[in-house]
């Protein structure tokens, strides 16, 4: 697993911890708490490549040639509350038709249907960093203009790329209120 922290913000191990895990969120979450995590999506759109994406400029990485990709922004909510923004590109191709209208009906975080399906979840291309939130539209109004924590990665299912994903956190709201 590659490791990247902006220099200059220093890292406790229960923050790195969290960030670094590589299977669902969702589940971890979920675990830690004790409740059920939900989404609400902000919007969505399918696009037939790849989009060139600020969320994931700089990314050396290259993309295996697909068509039908989700474009999504979410929210993860704990007991209503706005926890985890997410970013997802979510490749639909080879899904089957059941998965794919789940995924397209908003209603479901992606560590949920694939933990349903019982997939080996895993995230690989893992890289954090701090983010300000005043350059992301639906975070500065939310957050304010604190930085949070953010990683961003590859989620796979079995093996096979499913999504690449962009997660921003609360600034401290996790850790401070001994959730996690």
């Amino acid at each position: 697993m590659r490791f990247s922290c902006h220099p200059g913000f220093p890292i406790n191990a229960e923050i790195r911890d969290l960030l670094c895990w590589e299977g669902s969120l969702t589940e971890r979450l979920e675990k830690a708490t004790g409740s059920k995590i939900n989404l609400q999506l902000i919007n969505h759109d399918i696009v037939s490549a790849w989009p060139d994406s600020v969320y994931f400029k700089g990314t050396l990485i290259s993309l295996p040639a697909v068509t039908d990709i989700l474009v999504r922004d979410a929210w993860l909510l704990l007991d209503g509350r706005r926890m985890v923004f997410a970013h997802s590109q979510i490749v639909l191709s080879d899904l089957s038709f059941k998965d794919r209208e789940i995924i397209l009906a908003g209603q479901q975080a992606l560590g949920h249907l694939f933990m349903d399906n019982q997939g080996r979840l895993s995230r690989v291309h893992l890289q954090l960093n701090r983010l300000h939130t005043k350059d992301v539209p639906y975070l500065a109004s939310y957050w304010g203009r604190n930085p949070c924590w953010c990683r961003r990665s590859w989620f796979c299912v079995d093996g096979l790329l499913r999504a690449r994903i962009l997660e921003v956190f609360p600034p401290d709201l996790l850790f401070r209120n001994g959730l996690l």
